[in-house]
């Protein structure tokens, strides 16, 4: 690697840089934390499996019936509200003159 440097021309510094990486890092298997893992799933009513273990997997599994019940809607007219009308329809109104006067029709 070599910088310029800018007291001096023509000249420069130079730094060798070795970067050594192991060989078939990206092929390394990583760190599996297996006992957290299935303390997660003991304390969440789970199972932990491992991959040789994913064949078990759909003889395990529940049909479970799920009831989702939204909360009830309560709609708000705004327009029962003269305020909120009056409002909407006033800065309606200041946009429209604002663009009227200054020709930006």
């Amino acid at each position: 690697m070599k910088l310029p440097l800018s007291s001096a021309e023509n000249s420069s510094a130079s730094l060798p840089i070795r970067v050594i990486v192991p060989s078939e890092d990206e092929l390394a298997p990583g760190n599996l934390n297996e006992k957290a893992l299935k303390d997660l799933a003991e304390q969440t009513g789970g199972k932990y499996y491992r991959e040789s273990d994913l064949k078990d997997l759909a003889n395990n599994l529940e049909a479970k019936t799920v009831n989702l019940n939204p909360p009830p809607r309560k709609e708000v007219l705004l327009w029962t509200k003269w305020y909120v009308l009056v409002t909407i329809v006033g800065l309606l109104t200041l946009e429209w003159l604002i663009r009227k006067f200054s020709n930006l029709s």
